[in-house]
């Protein structure tokens, strides 16, 4: 990923900070959280990591034991009762999917080969659904929601790379899409989330799934977000149409923000959406 973590503001006196790195969703997942005192901390922080791994057991495309998997393996034309979680999950998919014209894909195949009504969902086609454009932004959400429920005054979750925030000062350094030593934007946060999307480290990975080749590989993109999971399925999708169309998305999508890094004949050449709103990045 393309991000990095840069700062976090000074916690105001007799209040603690508590933070915890493990493995999650494939990735590291690391909490911050600030509460009143000690113990609220440890339960906001436990809260936040049973809530990601709620999540993985959701969302999991290598656990055989998943909501996901459990669907994915259905026969095809069989109505599978899913769960509300997963069904709300469907709904954002199917959003970012209209939003960015099906350069956001969610399965394996054709989103518009999947029916669901009242809490029920099949494929007409053996398509799978796939949640890595928009899992960890889920997971990121239910993160940050947990741990505000269980007492933190603040929280700062990082799961593999993108970032998300409620109520702490962040700075986030914008890496070069070529080299991730060079710092070419700086966003400062106190809500929300960041996610990038680029093909810096696996050249060639981000597919156009309305035509099944490689989108164009024009640098990196990164979207701000209210939401993780927006900002995930965002950051692909948008990636995807290309940094004109990303920024005209922008333009007239009040509550977002996109950063396009390209690489031109002078180095990174960096363009910005106007941020928007308090709370927003700047």
């Amino acid at each position: 990923m393309l991000l990095l973590l840069a700062l976090i503001a000074t916690p105001a006196q007799a209040e603690v900070v508590l933070e915890r790195q493990l493995a999650a969703m494939g990735t590291e997942l690391t909490v911050q959280v600030r509460a009143s005192d000690r113990a609220t901390a440890l339960l906001a922080s436990e809260a936040a990591v049973r809530a990601v791994e709620g999540v993985e057991a959701r969302l999991s495309g290598w656990r055989a034991d998943s909501e996901l998997s459990a669907f994915n393996l259905a026969p095809v034309g069989e109505w599978v009762r899913i769960s509300p979680e997963l069904a709300a999950d469907l709904q954002l998919a199917r959003w970012c999917h209209e939003q960015t014209q099906g350069a956001f894909d969610p399965t394996l195949g054709d989103l518009h080969q999947l029916q669901w009504e009242d809490g029920r969902v099949r494929r007409l086609a053996p398509v799978l659904l796939d949640s890595g454009g928009f899992g960890k932004g889920v997971g990121l959400d239910a993160a940050v929601q947990a741990a505000l429920q269980a007492g933190a005054r603040s929280v700062v979750v990082d799961l593999g790379g993108q970032i998300a925030v409620a109520d702490a000062a962040l700075v986030v350094d914008v890496s070069h899409p070529w080299d991730r030593r060079q710092v070419v934007d700086t966003l400062h946060v106190d809500a929300g989330s960041v996610a990038t999307s680029g093909n810096g480290e696996r050249p060639a990975h981000l597919l156009d799934p309305r035509t099944g080749g490689p989108a164009p590989d024009f640098g990196s993109l990164t979207v701000w977000a209210p939401s993780a999971a927006r900002a995930d399925c965002l950051s692909t999708g948008l990636f995807v149409l290309g940094p004109e169309a990303a920024l005209g998305w922008a333009a007239v999508h009040e509550g977002f923000e996109v950063v396009v890094v390209e690489q031109g004949s002078s180095g990174a050449q960096v363009r910005r959406s106007a941020a928007f709103g308090s709370g927003g990045p700047s």
